[in-house]
């Protein structure tokens, strides 16, 4: 250092970089064989999806993909729409990204449902009014319902498409720690192309978030217009169906 005032000061610079962090997406299919090849899902630093910060491109070859350099904090998610898919995110959304490389990663999981042609989904609402009890109460999206269950005979409506009704859902009182859940179809028929078409899922729990049919526990293909499947004795049902 040299003797002088502040215009002869010698100037250290001292620069700071921020930590980034990455966000990895991770798909399962209920039923690939239709697939595409790749999907595309864009990132969002808002909840309401306007501000994109990127995109993962998802391929076949596994299936997952990250977008790294992201400042900290919460980042959202939207797969663009995959044809003959619903699209659903088991543990929601969004994530907080923390300071870190791809080993450090946080997670969505992305689960892709197949709706064959010309058929619809369906779920049981709690009672004879369309879309009561949902699971995104008052958040738009998925338009899914559940049914309570209080250990007595129970009978609630299917509704596809929201708001049609196409039968009814009967579940029996508790019968040895199980209980029997007899669907009966009116107008409408269980999609008949060999593939999936009920699905239910029981909680302890009142749901919520997006559910995800194809992880769902107890899972038929039938064809005509009832059924029948016993499950588990629990508080709360998912019952979806596919219909045409």
């Amino acid at each position: 250092m040299k003797a002088g005032d502040e215009d002869d000061a010698v100037v250290i610079e001292i620069e700071n970089d921020l930590d980034l962090g990455c966000l990895k997406v991770e798909k399962t299919w209920d039923n690939e064989d239709f697939a595409p090849d790749k999907v595309i899902v864009d990132v969002y630093s808002d909840a309401a999806l306007t501000e994109k910060v990127g995109d993962i491109t998802l391929t076949a070859d596994d299936w997952e993909g990250y977008l790294c350099d992201l400042i900290p904090g919460t980042y959202y998610v939207k797969e663009q729409a995959v044809t003959g898919y619903t699209t659903s995110y088991p543990n929601g959304n969004s994530a907080v990204v923390k300071a870190g490389d791809e080993d450090d990663a946080v997670v969505i999981e992305i689960m892709n449902t197949y709706i064959p042609p010309d058929c619809e989904t369906a779920w049981a609402a709690n009672g004879d009014v369309p879309g009561s009890l949902p699971y995104n109460p008052g958040r738009g999206g998925n338009w899914a319902t559940y049914v309570q269950y209080s250990y007595e005979t129970k009978t609630v409506n299917i509704y596809a498409g929201q708001k049609y009704l196409v039968g009814t859902a009967t579940l029996s009182a508790l019968d040895n720690e199980m209980v029997t859940i007899t669907i009966n179809l009116d107008g409408a028929t269980f999609c008949a192309n060999g593939t999936t078409n009920v699905y239910v899922q029981d909680y302890e729990d009142a749901p919520s978030g997006n559910p995800s049919p194809g992880r769902f526990k107890w899972k038929e293909t039938v064809s005509g217009t009832s059924t029948s499947i016993d499950v588990d004795a629990n508080n709360f049902y998912g019952i979806h169906l596919n219909v045409q």
